[in-house]
Formats: C-alpha cells, sequence, structure tokens
C-alpha cells in the first residue's frame, strides 16, 4: 500500500518499523483471511470507493488488533 501510494514521507516513517511489521505479520493465525481483507482494501481503493476502502480498512485493523496485541504483549 505505501508503495502504491506513491509517498515518500510516509515510506521514510514507515521504513524504521518494518522489520517488525514484516514479524507480526508472519504470526497472523489464518493468511488467507488477511489476504482476502487486503485484496478487498486493493480493490476498493483502485476503483476510488473511499467509503469503502475507510470501511475495509476498519474492519481490517479490529480483526487483526487482537492478534497483534497477544503476540507484542501477551494481551487479547
Amino acid at each position: 500500500m505505501i508503495e502504491l501510494a506513491g509517498n515518500r514521507l510516509l515510506a521514510s516513517l514507515i521504513e524504521p518499523l518494518e522489520g517488525r511489521l514484516r514479524w507480526i505479520f508472519q504470526q497472523i493465525d489464518d493468511p488467507a483471511v488477511v489476504w482476502e481483507e487486503h485484496r478487498e482494501l486493493c480493490d476498493a481503493i483502485i476503483s476510488g470507493d473511499v467509503d469503502s476502502a475507510v470501511a475495509c480498512s476498519l474492519r481490517h485493523v479490529r480483526r487483526n488488533r487482537a492478534t497483534a496485541l497477544r503476540v507484542l504483549y501477551g494481551e487479547g
């Protein structure tokens, strides 16, 4: 997403976090679900459907928040 955005500032901000994010992504319980969430979000962005993109991204973050907290802090 960051690369597709073409936003150099965003890319420079995320670069120091990239290794940690890759590690977190490897801890995902069901990669197929995450893949589908990313596909839906990409489709919404490509079609220019802002409302759908917002809804998809919020749904994705909310669904995966518990996994990230558990992996990082042992919390649910």
